[in-house]
């Protein structure tokens, strides 16, 4: 959870996102499936997005929906993907 939110604070406080996504990183090389995993995973789609990084966004997003098929930001994570096709 630290790692979490310490990727969270490089990315939209200090603007370090490049440190912020080898965080995420990480972090999902450790926990692929449990519940930290999932709001990392979301979070390190937004830096992508945020970063105009649109084909990694476009990766990142599909990956999630298909991992995370019954997260709360399912709806979310769709939309923004047909509106990058």
């Amino acid at each position: 959870l630290a790692q979490l939110e310490r990727a969270r604070i490089l990315s939209h406080q200090l603007n370090q996102r490049d440190l912020a996504l080898s965080t995420l990183n990480n972090l999902l090389g450790d926990n692929k499936r449990d519940v930290i995993a999932e709001d990392a995973w979301y979070e390190l789609c937004a830096i992508h997005l945020e970063t105009q990084n649109l084909v990694e966004a476009k990766r990142c997003l599909s990956e999630f929906v298909t991992e995370f098929p019954q997260s709360s930001h399912v709806e979310e994570a769709t939309q923004v993907l047909q509106k990058l096709h």
